[in-house]
This record gives C-alpha cells, sequence and structure tokens, in this order.
C-alpha cells in the first residue's frame, strides 16, 4: 500500500545524526511527515532548497485550500510544484517576480523568511533590522525579518549577520519553522 513512499522516520537518516538541527530535523520529517528525505535515505541537511520545493513544504503544512489561476506565472504550467504555488499565491504567500513563479531557482533566507512570516500572518510593524548586514537585506523582506527575530525565529545568526541572500538549508528551514 506504500509503494514509493519516501518520508522517513525519526532518527532514520544517515547524515543527521549530531547535526545541530537533528532534532527539528527528526520531529518534522518522522514525526509531522512534512519535510521528506530522499531515497538514498540521506536528508542532506545543509543542502539549499528551490522556490518550489519550499512552496510544496508550506502546503504540505498548512494545507491551503484555495489556488490561483493556472495562467497566473508564465512559467509553472505542468511544473511539479504548480498546485503548491498556485495555493500560496492565492493566500498571498507567493508572490512571484515579474509574473514568474522561478520555482526551480534555489530561495534565500531572505525570501524564505518573508514566506513563513506571510503564511503564518506575522507581520512587522517596523523595518528595522539589527543584523550587521542589515543593508542587504531587500526592502520587501525588512519587516517580516525584523518581526520574526523579535519573536525569536530567527536563532542561526550568533554571528550578528544574517546573510539575507544566501540560499537557506534544509536545516534552517525546518528550524524556523520548529520555532
Amino acid at each position: 500500500l506504500a509503494v514509493g513512499c519516501t518520508v522517513m522516520t525519526a532518527n532514520a537518516f544517515a547524515d543527521t545524526d549530531g547535526h545541530w538541527a537533528e532534532s527539528a530535523i527528526n520531529k518534522w520529517s518522522g514525526e509531522y511527515g512534512i519535510i521528506q528525505g530522499y531515497d538514498d535515505g540521506t536528508f542532506r541537511p545543509d543542502k539549499s532548497i528551490t522556490r518550489g520545493a519550499f512552496a510544496g513544504i508550506l502546503d504540505r503544512f498548512l494545507h491551503f485550500q484555495n489556488a490561483s489561476p493556472t495562467d497566473t506565472f508564465s512559467d509553472t504550467a505542468g511544473t511539479y510544484w504548480e498546485d503548491a504555488i498556485l495555493k500560496l499565491h492565492a493566500s498571498g504567500v507567493y508572490l512571484g517576480n515579474n509574473g514568474q513563479a522561478l520555482a526551480g531557482d534555489t530561495i534565500t533566507r531572505q525570501q524564505a523568511v518573508t514566506m513563513i512570516a506571510r503564511a503564518f500572518n506575522i507581520s512587522g510593524e517596523s523595518a528595522t533590522v539589527y543584523y550587521l548586514d542589515a543593508d542587504q537585506v531587500a526592502d520587501y523582506a525588512k519587516p517580516y525579518l525584523a518581526e520574526m527575530s523579535a519573536l525569536g525565529y530567527i536563532t542561526d545568526s550568533s554571528d550578528g549577520y544574517f546573510r539575507p541572500t544566501d540560499a537557506i538549508t534544509r536545516a534552517e528551514i525546518v528550524t524556523i519553522l520548529d520555532n
């Protein structure tokens, strides 16, 4: 009955033992079944993720019901992540870029934090970002990043840098969602 299922159970990944995000990974993959591992038994916690795959994670977690029309983005028709992206768009979470979803592009840290904040209706009153690289944060992301940081959801910037344009990793996503 479960042919082709790739959901891994807690502690089942060959590459997460001792990883700083191991607990969150085990919870969100094994217990919740939201973030999946790979067919080879790995989780690849330090690997980046595409915008489309991130949309899939948020959709699996939040179960969005309504979807935007299929012609909303010029580059999603027939793609694997089309349904998740269109649901997130209808919910105001995934806005795209100049009519494109860019589902195959790697998602940056500021894009991911913005989408998580939108998904959970977290919006900041202030756009003041207290990171040493705040000048590199895009204007659209500042209020979301400021509020997510103030609420304690961003915990991996102990050196004072947020690294807004760096690719977010699978471990970082799991940790933010867990927080």
